[in-house]
């Protein structure tokens, strides 16, 4: 026996509920501390573990619960050996998928889940562990916590995002269980302070960079600034829709999923300046929808939708407003972020410290719709949301609009005051 072997020989060697498993220390490695193996029959491998204590009887303790955890999810039918994480995630997709089908969720819900199921990816950083490897307890340790670690990655992440994402987490690891590809529920979170009812902060554009953005989207769609006509093809379709989205309030998945059928009606007419416009009859189906409501609105737009169907090869009613001419399928969304990267640069918009993306542009149109006193309940039928999420996101303008209210009189207000001042005196 050499050196080497000799060192990584097992010492301290206890058996466990009667031999069902055994516990050791590897000498000179993994700080000494206790491991497990378990020989799980029904598979044919040794399930391994570090039992993380120097301690006899709490690594027994430890043995005992894995042994009994074992042999009960050995009895349900769960595998403890299989698939890796990453395959379990792309299962879990697939059935997602299925509830897209059926409208139980929207595309983008789907989208939201495949992102924060890439978080999760990124902060265990490996394709090929497996779910085997994982407990109730690996993203709340010392090396590893989601919170902690989740803040590494995105300084300015919100705490609700993150709790979000932690529940859609447990929700696939919840759908692993069930269906025998995890022998635990769920993770256990480390608690966190989240209060649910504080506004999320709305990142927003000023009055200024918004004319700032609309100036350089004329230089952007020049065509002796792009490179070839496909270039130049993809830049008008972004100058379209970063338009449509800042002047319709439409979210950015409900912009991206509309078709030509769903717009009902443009119709010219003038603004309250009496400058020409088109306002858009639109038919947001509910199945598009975060709310998962239909809803018609009437909006501003127009114009650039009809600039749109110039440039587009197929407008037929089945047809995405933005339509690959190339494919005849939607623009993949991919290619919206690197024109919004290339936007923000040439704008000197530092846009991921400030989190600016396109569904920004949905809180500058409401903003600019409150401060053009546009009833707020009228505004929440148009954007599809509540009155209180209006209130609690635009706070600081409808502060403002009230403001402006109650200083507004009418013509024989003012003889009212002076009657109510003689009285007081």
């Amino acid at each position: 026996m050499n050196k080497q072997t000799k060192d990584m020989s097992r010492s301290e060697v206890h058996e466990v509920l009667g031999g069902e498993a055994t516990i050791f220390k590897i000498k000179g490695m993994s700080g000494d501390v206790f491991q497990f193996r378990q020989w799980i029959k029904g598979e044919k491998q040794a399930f391994r573990r570090s039992l993380k204590t120097r301690d006899l009887n709490t690594a027994l303790q430890r043995a005992k619960s894995l042994v009994v955890e074992n042999l009960a999810n050995s009895e349900k039918g769960v595998k403890i050996f299989g698939i890796t994480l990453r395959e379990a995630i792309d299962r879990y997709l697939e059935a997602r998928e299925q509830d897209v089908d059926v409208d139980l969720i929207t595309k983008g819900r789907l989208q939201t889940i495949s992102s924060n199921l890439k978080n999760l990816k990124k902060i265990f950083g490996r394709d090929d562990l497996k779910i085997s490897e994982l407990d109730r307890n690996s993203l709340n340790i010392n090396e590893r916590s989601y919170y902690r670690d989740r803040l590494k990655m995105s300084p300015t992440v919100n705490p609700i995002t993150i709790a979000n994402e932690q529940s859609t987490i447990n929700a696939m690891m919840t759908w692993c269980y069930k269906n025998g590809f995890s022998h635990f529920e769920k993770f256990d979170f480390a608690k966190m302070k989240v209060d649910r009812n504080a506004p999320m902060r709305r990142d927003n554009f000023t009055l200024e960079e918004y004319r700032r953005l609309t100036r350089y989207l004329v230089e952007y769609t020049k065509e002796a600034n792009c490179s070839d006509k496909i270039e130049l093809y993809e830049r008008q379709l972004s100058r379209e829709l970063i338009l449509v989205l800042a002047n319709t309030m439409m979210r950015v998945g409900e912009l991206i999923q509309l078709k030509w059928g769903d717009i009902k009606e443009i119709k010219k007419t003038f603004d309250t300046n009496g400058t020409e416009m088109h306002l858009a009859t639109i038919m947001i189906r509910g199945q598009t929808s975060k709310v998962r409501k239909d809803r018609r609105i009437i909006v501003r737009g127009g114009d650039y939708l009809l600039r749109l169907k110039q440039i587009q090869k197929y407008t037929d009613d089945e047809d995405y407003v933005f339509t690959d001419n190339k494919t005849r399928r939607r623009v993949d969304r991919k290619k919206w972020y690197v024109h919004w990267a290339s936007i923000m640069k040439g704008l000197d918009i530092d846009y991921k410290k400030r989190n600016l993306t396109m569904y920004s542009l949905r809180h500058f149109s409401i903003t600019q719709r409150l401060r053009a006193n546009v009833s707020i309940y009228k505004l929440s039928e148009i954007a599809g949301t509540g009155v209180a999420n209006i209130s609690k996101f635009y706070g600081h303008i409808t502060d403002e609009m009230m403001t402006s209210a109650a200083r507004q009189s009418l013509k024989n207000d003012e003889f009212v005051y002076m009657a109510e001042e003689k009285l007081i005196k």
